[in-house]
């Protein structure tokens, strides 16, 4: 996906496209504070068919969704300073959860941790306060 201008309440629908393109379950999210990850991953895990959602994880660093026919693990890992504090989490379990869709806010700190290829999102926003989205798939 090339980057591209969207309004918060095509969120839904920008949700959907993400969702039917994927090739792979893991998708990590780039942005400033604001930017709009967590109101895309709660749209994200709306379209997959979960309902019940609850708070973004910024303090439990990790919340875990599912329904009968799926499950979301959405990690948040703004408050790490170390790949080690990620380690000690379990990350790498659920990194090696292929079966599950696996979001992740605030990647910085482990990306070389993470299991090639995934997808990377970026979100932006410019100073009148249009948003912009770009996805792209990460090989190496």
């Amino acid at each position: 996906m090339k980057k591209k201008a969207f309004e918060l309440n095509e969120i839904h629908d920008l949700a959907d496209e993400i969702i039917n393109s994927a090739q792979h379950k893991l998708i990590v999210f780039k942005g400033d504070l604001g930017s709009g990850k967590t109101t895309l991953i709660k749209a994200l895990i709306d379209v997959i068919g979960i309902k019940e959602q609850g708070s973004s994880p910024s303090f439990s660093l990790i919340n875990i969704y599912q329904n009968d026919k799926n499950r979301v693990y959405h990690i948040d890992l703004y408050r790490l300073e170390t790949y080690e504090e990620a380690l000690d989490i379990g990350l790498e379990d659920y990194l090696s959860d292929e079966e599950t869709w696996c979001f992740i806010e605030w990647p910085e700190v482990v990306e070389f941790l993470l299991p090639k290829p995934y997808h990377l999102i970026e979100l932006s926003i410019d100073e009148t306060n249009k948003h912009y989205i770009e996805m792209m798939t990460v090989k190496s």
